[in-house]
């Protein structure tokens, strides 16, 4: 009977919460859908597929037998009836709401996914539904394999570290913690780079056929291979931090009392592991890993993206690119479902592992605190003078002071600013305490002060125009003087025989010699010669002639002459330039033909004693001798010896310095993260004070909304509001922030002020008279500030990986470079398979500015929890 009983109030406790979650999920959906068509951006995109379908259908023959009055209005007819069946003349709320029909079931129609199959690109028609149920298992397996690992490896390392706190394995863990604050597809690159690219260990990502594949042995062996490099980082982007956060969770609870009494009694290690610290912790740490599993969803995109991997993720990409709104709807509703069932089974084993949640039990509600009363204070201090007496006041009988609170003087305000100022020396005293965190601060200055002089030194205006000044073919920039592809200057300081450097010299600004002489009636010899030591081995890129020829009718003539250091001199070739001649001598058939077999720059700079393997290093001479034939003509030359190094930076494939990107990559990652953390918490901790404070139905508005919240997908929605309504990278971050605020955040400060609100220092307050904005001002938010600053900066990294991720999707500036655009761009272009300097440049950075902000807000949050600081 009793099994019955216990049976049925799970089952009643389990349909509660499922239904529950479920109509959550409806109303995210019904929002995300509303966003979606605000303002008929979808009813535009259904007109427009009307009105394609329609064009198709004329060209292909309809109506042609019929006569021109009437095909009009047979056509508004047809146009008419294909938006009466998409429900475009339905109300606005009723439109939506058949969306939401439609969404929750993934019936939304039919839609093309373009891809390579047979060397040729296919784009078939598919329903919606099909097309997300084919990729979701494959996105299901990555992040479930993955999730498994990372859970069964962090929980045991965990228990091991609590039991050796302090050691050195112990702070190789805290220091990695720190190091893998980046999200996977971070990892990834670095991956490919490194294990694909160096070591060659592993194949580099391919895409994986999934529409006409054979389910045979071989296809499951690809799919493994291809699978081991993304559940390497996913592993990698949770391992360390869920390690530290679960070492932090077993830490204290093996502090508590039952625990030492369980030593004392002679209870095992292990004994004492498994039922006296991980069973009570349980309840937090399945909670943490749920939010883990919650980030990794939507990392995911980027992720799968990367490595071909033929889940959701290049599904959602690819209706991004074509403005394919159904399936990004769908996309974004199947996030929903997976968040909400991540949340459901977290309700479902938090009741299981943790005796003190009571399955079946009613809700908590928290009831206003006092408010009747607090609302008629003013009315009945009007009445009554002593109620808004100080406590003081009304024990001295005092009753000059009892109508009004006194406000304090200036020397007052001065004492109480110098005490706070005072009150500051300690925090820093304990920050210079931890190494770790003094490192981070350092960074953290360098970046700003970086910031501020890249907005001064290079303004936003001028970094525009540098950053979209291409190089074009034939033509010349401001980077017509950078080779492309080229490494920073300073790897030359780690290299035994030093790449060569790009070499100009100009008959304009004298670095070039350049004689006239009259030959004959009406013709001038102009010569320029062009010298320069070439001091390696490894041959330049390439070489290139800028000629500005000045004529009216006749074109002059002009001579190539090479002289190499061991006195060889050929001539190369002649021609007649244009005004504005940019010529190839590497690609200029003539010289091609002169050297035969060899290249054309390993005919010019080859050492005939190493077989023309390496670059005869010396002092070499270009002469170019030109013959004008008419009065007034003139030849002004310049001559580029391309090199393989460029700068602080190094270039990319359109010449152009990466310095600007990386530059400019700072100010943005630091506004977008620091404006998202404070905004984000600050918003976050008083809409959960003021909830607390006021209890009752306003409290319960704030958790649904939260609940709501947390199962819609920031990244796609972000994504999608940046597509459909605005370019801007700032109101992006708006919409993050929004998403954001009603979060886990929100709440811990819940949890935390649920207990401040009973504190005695409170009671006082509302015996004092104090209004409801002074207690939530002054007597709650305060108390939780020194442990909001910790989260306040560990959440930094979170927004500046955020920002990274957009801009790499493409949701960013558009004419500005940022480092996740560069991240993109450099894979695009073939980074990822040898110049792997462009990609790895500003991962550095993001690498480097998200531990910076980590090392800085573990060292606060050691500080402000007392037990978590060193023993």
């Amino acid at each position: 009977m009793q099994f019955i009983k216990s049976l049925s109030r799970v089952l009643r406790y389990t349909l509660t919460r499922g239904i529950t979650i479920f109509l959550t999920v409806v109303v995210g959906v019904y929002l995300t859908i509303i966003v979606a068509n605000l303002g008929g951006y979808v009813d535009e995109i259904f007109r427009g597929q009307i009105s394609l379908q329609i064009a198709g259908m004329v060209q292909g023959g309809w109506l042609s037998d019929v006569p021109v009055e009437e095909r009009e209005a047979i056509i508004e007819e047809t146009v008419w009836q294909m938006e009466e069946a998409r429900g475009l003349h339905r109300p606005f709320l009723l439109r939506t709401a058949s969306w939401l029909v439609n969404g929750l079931t993934l019936n939304l129609g039919e839609a093309s996914l373009r891809y390579f199959f047979e060397g040729i690109f296919v784009e078939p028609e598919q329903a919606v539904q099909s097309l997300v149920l084919d990729r979701l298992p494959y996105t299901l397996l990555l992040i479930g394999t993955a999730n498994v690992l990372v859970f069964i490896a962090s929980v045991s390392l965990a228990l091991v570290l609590s039991r050796t706190y302090g050691g050195i394995a112990d702070r190789v863990m805290v220091a990695f913690a720190s190091f893998t604050s980046a999200p996977s597809w971070i990892f990834g690159v670095i991956l490919i780079v490194v294990v694909a690219g160096r070591l060659q260990f592993l194949p580099f990502p391919k895409a994986i056929e999934i529409q006409h594949a054979e389910y045979n042995a071989e296809f499951f062996k690809l799919l493994g291979t291809q699978m081991i490099m993304p559940v390497m980082a996913i592993f990698l982007s949770l391992f360390f931090l869920g390690t530290y956060t679960w070492r932090t969770f077993f830490l204290m609870y093996s502090r508590e009392d039952y625990v030492e009494m369980g030593k004392a009694k002679g209870v095992s290690p292990r004994m004492l592991e498994r039922n006296y610290i991980l069973r009570p912790s349980l309840p937090f740490v399945i909670t943490s890993f749920a939010l883990m599993v919650v980030t990794v969803w939507e990392s995911a995109i980027v992720l799968e993206l990367i490595f071909y991997w033929p889940g959701i993720g290049p599904l959602f990409f690819n209706g991004i690119e074509n403005f394919n709104t159904p399936i990004v709807v769908a996309v974004v509703v199947i996030f929903a479902y997976m968040l909400a069932l991540t949340v459901f089974l977290l309700d479902i084993v938090y009741a299981i592992v943790d005796p003190r949640v009571r399955i079946g039990s009613s809700g908590h509600s928290l009831r206003p605190a006092r408010r009747k009363r607090r609302l008629l204070l003013p009315w009945k201090a009007r009445q009554n003078p002593r109620i808004s007496r100080p406590l003081s006041s009304a024990v001295s009988g005092n009753r000059s002071t009892a109508t009004a609170v006194q406000k304090p003087t200036f020397q007052q305000r001065l004492s109480a600013v110098g005490k706070r100022i005072t009150s500051l020396k300690n925090p820093l005293k304990e920050i210079i305490r931890y190494p770790s965190a003094l490192l981070g601060l350092v960074i953290i200055i360098a970046l700003i002060a970086l910031s501020v002089y890249t907005l001064f030194a290079l303004p936003y205006d001028q970094a525009i125009s540098l950053w979209q000044a291409h190089s074009n073919e034939g033509g010349r920039s401001v980077w017509y003087r950078n080779s492309r592809n080229a490494l920073p200057s300073w790897v030359n300081i780690f290299r035994r025989d030093n790449l060569p450097e790009t070499i100009a010299l100009n008959t304009m600004d004298g670095s070039a010699g350049k004689q006239s002489e009259v030959a004959g009636q009406d013709m001038t010899r102009v010569t320029a010669t062009f010298n320069f030591d070439y001091d390696s081995e490894i041959f330049p890129e390439d070489l290139i002639l800028y000629l500005e020829s000045e004529f009216e009718e006749k074109a002059p003539h002009v001579t190539l002459t090479w002289i190499t250091p061991d006195g060889m001199e050929a001539e190369l070739t002649s021609f007649s330039p244009e005004h504005n001649e940019t010529f190839y001598l590497t690609q200029d058939e003539r010289v091609m033909r002169k050297f035969g077999d060899l290249s054309v720059i390993q005919g010019m700079f080859g050492d005939p004693e190493k077989d023309m393997t390496a670059a005869l290093k010396g002092p070499y001479q270009l002469r170019v001798d030109g013959f004008i034939f008419e009065e007034g003509g003139d030849i002004e030359t310049e001559v580029v010896l391309y090199g393989l190094v460029s700068g602080l930076a190094g270039t990319d494939h359109l010449r152009r310095d990466l310095t600007v990107a990386l530059m400019w990559g700072a100010p943005i990652a630091l506004a977008f993260g620091l404006i998202g953390a404070v905004v984000t918490s600050l918003l976050a901790m008083f809409i959960a004070a003021v909830g607390v404070w006021y209890g009752g139905w306003l409290d319960e508005l704030i958790q649904r909304i939260t609940e709501v919240n947390m199962i819609l997908p920031t990244l796609a929605i972000a994504i999608m509001v940046f597509l459909m309504y605005s370019k801007s990278i700032w109101a992006v971050l708006g919409v993050v922030i929004l998403l954001s605020i009603f979060g886990n955040s929100l709440k811990s400060y819940r949890a935390a002020f649920i207990q401040m609100k009973e504190a005695g220092y409170v009671e006082a307050a509302l015996a004092y008279g104090a209004s409801n904005w002074r207690i939530i001002t002054r007597y709650l938010i305060p108390r939780i500030l020194p442990v909001m600053i910790p989260q306040l900066v560990i959440l930094v990294p979170g927004f500046v990986f955020m920002e990274a991720t957009l801009a790499y999707l493409g949701v960013s500036d558009p004419v500005l470079p940022t480092w996740g655009k560069l991240i993109y761009e450099s894979i695009e272009n073939g980074a990822l398979q040898g110049s792997y300097y462009w990609v790895l440049e500003p991962i550095g950075l993001l690498v480097l500015t998200g531990l910076a902000f980590a090392l800085l807000g573990y060292a606060l949050d050691r500080i402000v929890n007392p037990r978590l600081q060193e023993r």
